[in-house]
């Protein structure tokens, strides 16, 4: 579980949505609650990224979560552990990779 940055260079809009670290059980318990089928194949399901959760449903079970719509020109910071879904507004360029801070690495060893 590490950060990522993500930029938009161009194109449609971005919207994401996440929960703090603090919600990450809660998010998991409630995915294999959605989707008994993939978390039966992959108890890790969720880091394939091919599962989208309704933010109602984590209103539902009391999980907070936040909205930023990202244009071109921005970037998104995600942090560990916290949980993030999204979906593009159209056909945009965009580029995100993955990375460590030294407050971090007491989790990564």
């Amino acid at each position: 579980d590490l950060f990522s940055i993500n930029y938009m260079h161009a194109g449609a809009p971005k919207q994401w949505y996440g929960a703090p670290a603090s919600s990450a059980t809660m998010i998991e318990l409630l995915a294999a609650q959605c989707f008994p089928e993939q978390h039966a194949r992959c108890r890790e399901f969720l880091r394939h990224k091919t599962s989208l959760i309704s933010p109602d449903t984590f209103a539902d079970n009391g999980v907070f979560t936040s909205t930023v719509r990202q244009r071109p020109g921005e970037f998104v910071i995600t942090f560990p552990r916290a949980y993030h879904f999204g979906f593009n507004f159209g056909i945009n360029c965009a580029e995100s990779t993955n990375f460590a801070l030294p407050l971090w690495l007491p989790f990564g060893r």
